[in-house]
């Protein structure tokens, strides 16, 4: 079921069937979790929880085949699982809550999928969820993130030591 739905991908509900080989190697690469702080490597199954509380909400992000030339067949259906995307720290009394993303399939990346992520769920956050706020963290070298989150409204407020 989808849950957001956008030109190039559609947001779904994150679960156990996402937990793949796939995503295994996305969050042991180096090159992709450089700029996360998602805890030491290696990460295994058993290190990924399915958000279930409240304070929590995950989405694979499904896209459409890549623009850029690969092995893969060309297809409009939004079907190739390519990263997350997900609200942590919700808090419900003051409305604002976290951002965090990764797009792990490298053959994705470039393609404006991040964009168009953000762009759902920060729509999805303001309209449906009545946030007030919405933040994301980015380390300050990680010019494509800072990037992304600038095309879609979002400000520095503030530079915290890493």
């Amino acid at each position: 079921m989808s849950y957001l739905v956008g030109d190039r991908i559609k947001l779904v509900k994150f679960t156990n069937e996402h937990i793949t080989k796939e995503y295994l190697e996305w969050l042991n690469d180096h090159d992709t979790t450089r700029y996360l702080c998602t805890g030491r490597l290696p990460v295994t199954e058993k290190d990924i929880d399915v958000p279930s509380g409240n304070d929590n909400l995950r989405f694979a992000i499904m896209a459409a085949a890549p623009t850029k030339r690969t092995i893969r067949k060309t297809s409009t259906e939004k079907n190739n699982y390519v990263g997350t995307i997900s609200f942590h720290k919700i808090d419900w009394i003051a409305r604002h809550a976290e951002i965090g993303y990764i797009i792990g399939d490298k053959n994705f990346r470039g393609q404006g999928i991040a964009t168009e992520a953000i762009r759902l769920v920060t729509e999805y956050g303001f309209g449906r969820l009545n946030m007030n706020k919405i933040e994301a963290g980015v380390v300050v070298d990680n010019m494509g993130s800072s990037a992304v989150l600038e095309k879609n409204g979002f400000r520095e407020y503030a530079r915290i030591p890493y």
